[in-house]
């Protein structure tokens, strides 16, 4: 499940980086930082996904190379999580991973942080299924790209849905050649591509036994490149104006579930050099809208492909059900892996 640097660079010329072998990641703690959204509680049935202790740690060999110099210039940093112990109590925090050895002063140096901590769950035994990803690489000159990711994981082994999903997705997306020139076919196609993996892992089984397992997967793709390269159509080419220079940021967003991508800005109104900076000074703007059968339009894309949705009694939120049984009681539309 572990997400290895690639040795390459994104790139829309080839020979702008230098070919480099990779390095397994440090082990550290986790700090602190703005918080993850907590687990949700809930038994989910269906057509299930499982990924075993050993697949979830699954490693490609032709990651498991020796160092060369020059790797730890190329990748700013790597911090992701790791799959969580299941005597953990409430509020702790979640181990992660890092490379290199630099790496969270690197996130430091840029203002970046996170936290992710076991939320409250009726099952005290059952381990924390949030995950996390931050990376960030350097490409074309003084350019980089980086892809921040939380993954939720449901059902007994969605601890390792998400561990799955976290490692897959930066792997396939950092991977692909057209990464810097249709980013948005790049993410649609990593997330097919990871879901179809889950769902290969165990293959199906019966909605009623409720062995169902998933994750959801939110995650931003943020590209600083020179102007040469132009944001047109949903893609990135190059201009033809040589004279178009300087930095440039696109932001390119794919979800699935419920977990959510929201923007801060800080007020115009307000000066960025002036401290402190107080929540009244950013205005929050959400980026993704939730996979839930409460919303209407997902509720009628459920009836339309042959699903139920309803309430569970005693309970306010909608679940979604195969018609004329209890099962399996999803309370998303929308996930990698599980599927009835």
């Amino acid at each position: 499940g572990e997400f290895y640097p690639p040795t390459d660079a994104p790139t829309c010329a080839a020979g702008d980086e230098e070919t480099i072998a990779a390095e397994a990641p440090e082990e550290v703690a986790s700090p602190g930082g703005p918080r993850q959204a907590e687990e949700e509680e809930g038994a989910y049935g269906g057509s299930a996904s499982s990924v075993t202790e050993a697949e979830a740690a699954e490693v490609p060999s032709r990651r498991r190379q020796r160092p060369e110099e020059g790797l730890e210039d190329l990748w700013e940093f790597v911090v992701q999580g790791r799959l969580s112990a299941p005597d953990e109590t409430e509020g702790a925090q979640k181990g992660v991973t890092c490379f290199p050895a630099g790496a969270l002063e690197r996130l430091n140096a840029r203002n970046v942080c996170f936290v992710c901590a076991r939320g409250r769950r009726l099952d005290a035994a059952a381990p924390n299924q949030d995950d996390l990803l931050l990376a960030m690489c350097r490409c074309q000159g003084d350019g980089r790209v980086s892809l921040y990711g939380v993954f939720d994981g449901h059902g007994p082994s969605g601890h390792q849905c998400a561990a799955y999903a976290r490692g897959f997705l930066p792997e396939r997306i950092f991977g692909d050649a057209a990464l810097l020139s249709q980013p948005e076919e790049v993410l649609r196609s990593a997330f097919r591509e990871a879901h179809q993996g889950l769902l290969e892992r165990d293959g199906a089984a019966p909605a009623h036994e409720g062995r169902a397992s998933g994750t959801t997967a939110t995650v931003a793709l943020v590209l600083e490149l020179p102007r040469c390269l132009a944001a047109r159509d949903g893609a990135l080419e190059r201009c033809g104006d040589a004279a178009a220079q300087g930095a440039g940021t696109w932001v390119f967003i794919a979800h699935i579930g419920d977990s959510r991508a929201v923007l801060g800005s800080l007020l115009p109104e307000r000066a960025a050099d002036a401290l402190p900076i107080s929540a009244d000074d950013i205005e929050a703007t959400a980026l993704t809208r939730e996979h839930r059968p409460d919303d209407v339009e997902e509720a009628q894309g459920i009836r339309d492909r042959g699903g139920e949705v309803r309430k569970l009694s005693g309970r306010s939120a909608s679940r979604v059900f195969i018609p004329g049984r209890s099962q399996p009681g999803l309370a998303l539309t929308r996930v990698l892996g599980d599927t009835a």
